[in-house]
């Protein structure tokens, strides 16, 4: 393993170390008593007192935390006050949509996305290319749930082709899965791509002015070689580092989407687990969208050193 992807590990460890402090201590100081939130404001002390011994709410913070760290070692993320179950348990039953939501939407990010931006450089100064850049200047300024909702009812309640609500697993449905996750895939990942196709058809047309292209046309290459062959591999860098921004676009964008589609996944346990007080639930669940998105900024950087020799040359420079 090369020191740089060592380095970018311990940074990733560090990034989620920091992440779980502010975690912890940020909801100990938010208002509310979870105890009182479970058995009401007219519990008896003792029953309160009780409960409060058997959660740790008792014991000085940093001792909680330090409880909590020691548990998380374990994999264990502890009781939900609200529903009496292991964290994990109930994190276990819903990541599967919300993770199936995400990468969903991330898939139409990449299909949609780099097609369009693809044609849209090429066509740069016709009137089509216009239209679609201000198309994708539309997408960045529209809200999610504003657009999940305009979905929703064109294509659910107006022309009735798709379902609004509901979700249907992979392994039961694939095509149950398409048509449940078609409207919450579109609404979620409409602003991402339309922040590829900008990024995208400026990186292209950046590098079709490059001295290597202009090479490779008096080579009597055609537009197509150099533009699939060379130029797109160069012009995706760019967009590679802002996929981690996207990934933690997306993912707060499923938690917001669930809630209007239907969707059991995270989004709705989350939800509950803030109105309830439910602190070790949604300690669970941040500190898990966290994983995901440090070791999504992992991948991303590990990409952008295989799609890019210099960065790597770089790094082998400072071994």
């Amino acid at each position: 393993m090369s020191r740089s992807l060592l380095s970018r590990l311990f940074s990733s460890l560090l990034t989620l170390f920091l992440v779980s402090l502010l975690i912890f201590f940020f909801f100990q100081f938010i208002p509310g008593d979870p105890v009182l939130s479970r058995l009401g404001e007219e519990a008896d002390p003792a029953l309160e007192a009780l409960l409060r011994k058997e959660l740790g709410l008792d014991l000085p913070l940093a001792q909680r935390y330090l409880n909590w760290m020691l548990h998380l070692a374990h994999g264990d993320l502890g009781q939900s006050i609200r529903y009496n179950l292991p964290v994990n348990q109930l994190i276990g039953q819903r990541l599967p949509s919300t993770l199936a939501l995400a990468a969903w939407s991330f898939f139409l990010t990449v299909v949609i996305a780099i097609p369009l931006g693809l044609w849209l450089a090429r066509h740069s100064q016709d009137s089509a290319g216009f239209a679609v850049n201000a198309f994708s200047q539309l997408g960045i300024a529209i809200p999610s749930f504003w657009l999940a909702i305009l979905l929703m009812l064109v294509f659910g309640v107006k022309l009735n082709w798709l379902p609004i609500n509901g979700y249907v697993p992979w392994s039961v449905s694939p095509w149950g899965f398409l048509r449940s996750m078609l409207l919450p895939g579109l609404a979620i990942s409409c602003s991402s791509v339309a922040i590829v196709v900008r990024y995208l058809r400026a990186s292209l047309l950046d590098q079709m002015l490059q001295d290597y292209v202009r090479t490779a046309r008096n080579k009597g290459l055609s537009e197509n070689v150099i533009l699939y062959r060379h130029v797109l591999r160069n012009a995706l860098i760019p967009v590679l580092t802002i996929l981690g921004v996207l990934l933690v676009n997306i993912l707060s964008g499923s938690i917001v989407i669930e809630s209007t589609f239907s969707i059991p996944g995270l989004g709705q346990l989350l939800q509950g687990a803030i109105r309830s007080r439910d602190l070790p639930l949604v300690q669970g669940i941040t500190l898990y969208i966290s994983i995901v998105v440090t070791f999504g900024f992992l991948l991303v950087d590990l990409l952008s050193v295989w799609v890019d020799p210099r960065i790597r040359d770089r790094g082998a420079d400072n071994e």
